[in-house]
């Protein structure tokens, strides 16, 4: 049992929750609202400029060994692995002959590759495609790509170049899409085997809701719509488009509505 596993049963509630309030006060969720249209009228936007100067600055401290990885632009300074997600690619990996090949869609400048990038290693063959706004792929063809890491501009690019058993990993990024059914609904066409979901929010809920989440000026000063879905409503979804869940899996963002979550889907 890890340290933080301790302290989660040893800590009340209470307690926990104050301490998440306070780690996790640098982003916020408000209101309800009845469509994305109403919510992106509440919402300032954001400079996708800025987000990328500021995402490039934290990867080359990454690539450069100053950081050991970033996340939405922030850079950490010791390991920390997102265990379930690892553990559910090094799984495909073995049960594919010891080969992984990852579409990560969303994917920034390779944060989740570069975080996990030391035990991936492990791996005999590994490729690791980010899908982006083109902006971001042409400074990650430039400045990041590697003998794994690739950038391209469309996921109909990704998996024509991918091979049969890729996993889609969709990794904090669901929310921020207008029509994520739509979006599943496309991939599954595609004939992914694997889904990958990770810290993506989840109501106890028969519908969605719609929120405004606003990131402080510390990261980036910025406000846009973002999805909290039904957890019964998405899995009836994604078992409607042909997959079962292999497994389900917590994560440790806490923002005072419902829970962030990840999944493992497989194709029947």
């Amino acid at each position: 049992m890890t340290p933080r596993e301790i302290l989660k049963l040893l800590c009340p509630p209470v307690v926990r929750k104050a301490f998440n309030s306070i780690r996790n006060n640098r982003i916020k969720f408000s209101g309800d609202y009845s469509s994305w249209k109403e919510a992106e009228n509440h919402s300032s936007g954001y400079d996708t400029t800025l987000i990328l100067q500021k995402v490039q600055e934290s990867a080359q401290m990454v690539t450069s060994g100053v950081a050991v990885y970033e996340r939405d632009s922030v850079c950490f300074y010791e390991e920390a692995y997102r265990w379930p997600l690892l553990s559910c690619l090094l799984m495909i990996a073995n049960k594919c002959g010891n080969q992984l090949s990852v579409i990560d869609f969303g994917g920034s400048l390779g944060s989740l590759y570069f975080q996990h990038k030391r035990l991936l290693s492990y791996i005999n063959t590994l490729s690791w495609t980010v899908v982006e706004q083109p902006h971001f792929v042409e400074t990650g063809k430039k400045q990041f790509e590697d003998h794994s890491l690739k950038f391209q501009y469309t996921l109909e690019e990704a998996f024509n170049n991918a091979d049969s058993g890729t996993v889609l990993v969709l990794s904090s990024v669901l929310q921020y899409i207008e029509n994520p059914f739509a979006l599943l609904k496309k991939t599954s066409e595609m004939g992914f085997k694997y889904i990958l979901i990770d810290r993506t929010p989840f109501i106890n809920a028969k519908k969605d809701r719609i929120t405004v989440q606003s990131v402080p000026a510390p990261i980036y000063s910025a406000s846009y719509p973002a999805w909290f879905f039904s957890s019964i409503r998405f899995e009836h979804l994604m078992r409607d488009l042909g997959y079962q869940t292999v497994c389900s899996f917590g994560c440790d963002d806490d923002v005072g509505i419902g829970e962030f979550k990840g999944f493992l889907f497989e194709r029947n």
